[in-house]
C-alpha cells in the first residue's frame, strides 16, 4: 500500500510540475518598417503633430527592422545603425540598450530612462 502511495504521489509531483512550467515564448518578428509617431524625452520630445509636420515637409521618420538583428533609424535625414535581439526585446543603438514591447494599440514601444519611442508598423507593401 505505502508503494502504491508514493507512486501516486510521484505522479502527482510530476503532473503540478508540468502543469507549472511555462512554454519558452517565441520570440516577436519585428521585420519590417515602421513610422515613428511620438517621442517622449524630456525637452526633446517630438509630439505626433510635430512628426506629421517633419512628414508634409518630405521627411521621414522611421525605424527598419531587418530579419538579421540589424536595423536602420533615419530621421529627417539622419541615419543611425542599430541592433536588436528579438528573444530579449531590446535594441541597442549607440552603445545603449533599449527595451521593446508592443503595447495595446499594436505600437511598437521603445523605452530606457531617457524616454520613450512610439512605433507605428507600415502596411505590407
Amino acid at each position: 500500500m505505502k508503494k502504491a502511495f508514493s507512486i501516486f504521489l510521484a505522479l502527482a509531483m510530476i503532473f503540478a510540475l508540468a502543469a507549472c512550467t511555462k512554454e519558452a515564448a517565441e520570440p516577436v518578428d519585428y521585420t519590417g518598417t515602421y513610422d515613428i509617431i511620438k517621442i517622449e524625452a524630456g525637452e526633446m520630445s517630438a509630439s505626433e503633430e510635430d512628426l506629421q509636420t517633419l512628414r508634409d515637409l518630405g521627411y521621414e521618420a522611421v525605424m527598419s527592422f531587418a530579419s538579421d538583428g540589424t536595423g536602420l533609424m533615419s530621421v529627417a535625414g539622419q541615419e543611425n545603425d542599430f541592433t536588436y535581439d528579438a528573444e530579449k526585446a531590446t535594441i541597442n543603438m549607440g552603445g545603449a540598450d533599449s527595451k521593446m514591447e508592443f503595447n495595446e494599440e499594436g505600437q511598437l514601444v521603445v523605452y530606457d530612462d531617457g524616454g520613450t519611442m512610439y512605433l507605428e508598423k507600415r502596411a505590407e507593401e
